[in-house]
């Protein structure tokens, strides 16, 4: 169509070898012998290809005919069925896809056209999906074979797997109807997944891909146990018609000597990387559809979750009925909640949960399963997991960390909107204190601009060796005794000092030292610094659990779930729900919870005692300190894009 003389007042349309001729479509059609595209005659303020600049013209004059009433003319169901077919062949690249949908959007003002391009869009999904699991199905066949010392060989495997035209195109049709038709998307999708075509034998396919991957990374046998059992639990599946895995490719030319797998398994093929990046290949198009699917509902699943652990909502941890007073103390804004429990999950079942909800549970599952499949394909390409694969942005606990780590440093070269540099100049006896007042007169964005670090008296440029001296000088120095800043348990790490106080300026050091660290952070810098498990779930707005407190002390922790454990007279040990502080020599009381000095310990409460006590020493009892922390370092860091992160990692970036 491109290579058509097309004169200006026409509208050119797809013309099929063998199909009906021009004349079908209307008495002033005409042919263009050497491209065989049928031209039909239009009023000119019906010109479609002026319509979207494809005949060029300025921009002044495309916004005059958008603003005209275009009278689209009914198309032939054949020549329809002709344009949708464009969306399968293998030349149809980015350019000519955005052509088509170009069309389609135009001729979709005819209501007989609308209903006729759909239903060619569900015929060539339907048609696809079938030829898509008959492929998928051999592929699972290779993958899963199993014979007496041998399997079916690398030549097999590359015989299956040696284009994805198909699945591009199913791929294709599926934006196509999201674009022109996305309420009926949800439809065709629901019939995919309904039909079970090739949702089913496509998860068929990783599961064996997984396995084997872990077999290439050297995972350990737990591990493979489990990809192992996934895989088998896919294979009793039933499964639909076009989904058995009878393969031609199985014949004993093809067959291969195999060797040992890993952690007692039997044996494995062994893949080159060349033959993971092909199976890579022709998975992707098909997860993106998946991901098209079931992505709709992550956030809803999301705000429910949220529910669950928001204070005051009916399910957040601590507010079982019975508690003595408030289970916990109001939490400061870094961490939502306190939990004695491991972990937090929807206790509704699934009858009580929404369809989106539901569908996002299924996302999940299937993001959990084959994690090591997808952070591949993220690997290789780390752009898609903005584009093709956003719903993983909603599970980041199923991303590796360098995946996240270069996500982050992505977003953040993005998102910065100052350019130039600050100077920092500092004697290096003084650097501490000439540091903070430097850093206390700048503004959020000006921590954002590159850093250029001077020691005064000591000449040189600074290319990024005295930068790192500086972080390293000043990471050390914020621990140091004789600031009262934090303070530790075994010497290795450390939180907020409790008496900080005596400064009274401890707030705006504290400010000063989360912008520290929220800086380095930002500049890719490592610190000589290490914190305490709970803090670092104070920086990423995680829960706090009780066994939080081991990494803070390790004895107290100790003994808490020896108390825990211990039955007997409780009242004997005369304890309440109140700490005695021991400050510069003075004594006071302080009360876990309202009037807790004169609220009794027992054997009911107990467990309840260790939450609030715990929070004590991980929260409440240095409230102001972490709020005053999280000022600084969120000054730099965007505190949503720190969440993609777990304490272990945290910890890694830092």
């Amino acid at each position: 169509a491109e290579d058509a003389a097309v004169a200006p007042g026409t509208a050119a349309v797809p013309v099929t070898p063998g199909g009906p001729t021009p004349a079908a479509v209307g008495p002033e059609a005409t042919v263009t012998p050497e491209s065989g595209v049928g031209v039909v005659n239009t009023p000119p303020a019906a010109a479609t290809a002026e319509d979207d600049g494809v005949a060029g013209g300025t921009e002044e004059g495309d916004e005059e005919e958008d603003s005209k009433q275009v009278s689209v003319p009914g198309i032939p169901r054949v020549a329809l069925q002709s344009l949708t077919g464009l969306l399968t062949m293998s030349p149809c690249n980015a350019g000519l896809y955005r052509k088509v949908m170009a069309v389609i959007k135009q001729l979709c003002g005819e209501e007989g056209n609308s209903e006729a391009l759909m239903d060619g869009l569900r015929g060539e999904a339907l048609k696809l999906s079938e030829m898509v699991s008959d492929r998928l199905g051999s592929v699972a066949a290779v993958l899963e074979a199993e014979n007496v010392g041998v399997r079916t060989g690398r030549f097999a495997v590359q015989r299956s797997i040696s284009n994805n035209v198909r699945e591009q195109g199913l791929l294709r049709i599926i934006q196509t109807v999201n674009d022109v038709y996305p309420e009926r998307c949800v439809q065709l999708l629901g019939s995919l997944k309904e039909e079970g075509i090739f949702f089913d034998t496509m998860e068929h396919c990783l599961a064996g891909v997984e396995e084997r991957m872990l077999i290439m990374n050297g995972e350990d046998g737990a591990i493979l146990e489990k990809a192992r059992k996934r895989a088998a639990k896919r294979a009793r599946r039933p499964r639909t018609a076009s989904a058995t895995f009878s393969s031609p490719l199985l014949s004993p030319q093809l067959m291969s000597p195999m060797t040992p797998g890993a952690a007692g398994g039997g044996a494995k093929p062994v893949f080159s990387r060349a033959e993971v990046t092909s199976l890579l290949a022709l998975l992707e198009p098909l997860i993106e559809v998946f991901f098209m699917a079931y992505g709709a509902g992550a956030e809803d699943e999301a705000a429910t979750a949220s529910e669950a652990t928001t204070p005051g909502s009916p399910r957040a941890a601590g507010a079982e009925p019975g508690a003595v007073g408030p289970a916990v103390p109001p939490p400061v804004s870094a961490s939502p909640v306190f939990s004695l429990d491991m972990d937090l999950s929807l206790n509704a079942s699934d009858g009580s949960l929404s369809a989106s909800v539901r569908r996002s549970r299924d996302l999940r599952t299937f993001i959990k399963n084959y994690r090591t499949v997808l952070n591949e394909m993220i690997r290789r390409t780390p752009s898609i997991l903005e584009t093709k694969f956003s719903p993983m942005e909603k599970y980041p606990k199923y991303l590796d960390f360098d995946n996240k780590r270069a996500y982050f440093r992505k977003k953040l070269r993005s998102d910065r909107e100052h350019f130039g540099s600050v100077k920092i100049r500092v004697h290096r006896a003084t650097v501490f204190e000439e540091s903070y007042h430097q850093f206390s007169a700048r503004t959020p964005g000006d921590l954002q601009r590159k850093m250029v670090v001077e020691f005064i008296g000591e000449p040189g440029i600074d290319a990024g060796g005295v930068r790192r001296e500086w972080f390293l000088i000043l990471s050390r120095e914020m621990f140091n005794p004789n600031y009262a800043l934090f303070s530790t348990s075994d010497g290795l790490t450390f939180q907020p000092n409790p008496t900080s106080h005596i400064d009274m300026n401890h707030l705006q050091y504290f400010r000063f030292v989360g912008r520290v660290v929220g800086k380095a952070v930002y500049d890719d810098q490592l610190l000589d610094a290490h914190f305490t498990p709970s803090f670092y779930k104070h920086i990423l707005g995680r829960p706090i659990e009780f066994q939080d407190i081991e990494g803070i002390d390790p004895q107290f922790y100790k003994a808490l779930k020896e108390f825990l454990q211990s039955g007997g007279d409780i009242e004997a040990l005369s304890l309440t729900f109140s700490v005695n502080r021991e400050e510069f020599g003075r004594s006071t009381v302080h009360d876990l919870i309202p009037n807790g000095r004169n609220i009794d310990v027992t054997d009911e409460n107990k467990a309840e005692y260790i939450k609030v006590i715990s929070h004590y020493r991980m929260t409440s009892g240095i409230e102001e300190q972490i709020k005053s922390f999280l000022e600084g370092f969120y000054d730099v860091v965007p505190r949503d894009l720190i969440s993609l992160f777990n304490e272990r990692e945290l910890e890694l970036l830092i």
